[in-house]
């Protein structure tokens, strides 16, 4: 085995993603991925949209990362929940204010477009973490 040198990390505090408090904070969105749920999920392999957000603003908190996931419908959900998926969407695409004139979405238009997140704190596991628990528009 090699011996490598990592200047700070005996002072690091290991935390990779620092939380930040419960509140409401502008964000921007950073990226936009299609992924699939995990084997444990309640349907496997479901798709999903993962939203990478940046908090905004003039806040101590500007440039932390949250992340928020929408569920897409899909053919192993029963009707309730796709109505629940689709209804996800539209909240989300609302609170970014973008145009929902088709049922074509292209992804990408979330990128850069900006709404308030509704953050929350939670413990797992003893790890401290955030949760996105809500999105709407930013007040102008």
């Amino acid at each position: 085995m090699a011996i490598i040198k990592v200047a700070g990390v005996k002072e690091s505090d290991g935390q990779v993603f620092p939380t930040i408090p419960a509140s409401q904070y502008p964000v921007r969105c950073a990226n936009v991925e299609q992924r699939v749920s995990g084997p444990t999920s309640k349907h496997p392999g479901s798709p999903y949209l993962n939203l990478t957000l940046k908090v905004t603003g003039d806040s101590e908190h500007k440039g932390v990362t949250l992340w928020f996931m929408i569920n897409l419908p899909n053919d192993e959900m029963e009707e309730s929940e796709v109505q629940r998926a689709v209804a996800s969407m539209r909240h989300a695409m609302d609170a970014f204010q973008l145009p929902v004139d088709s049922e074509d979405i292209d992804t990408q238009d979330f990128i850069g477009a900006e709404a308030l997140a509704i953050v929350q704190e939670k413990t797992e596991d003893g790890i401290k973490k955030n949760n996105v628990r809500d999105l709407l528009p930013l007040k102008e």
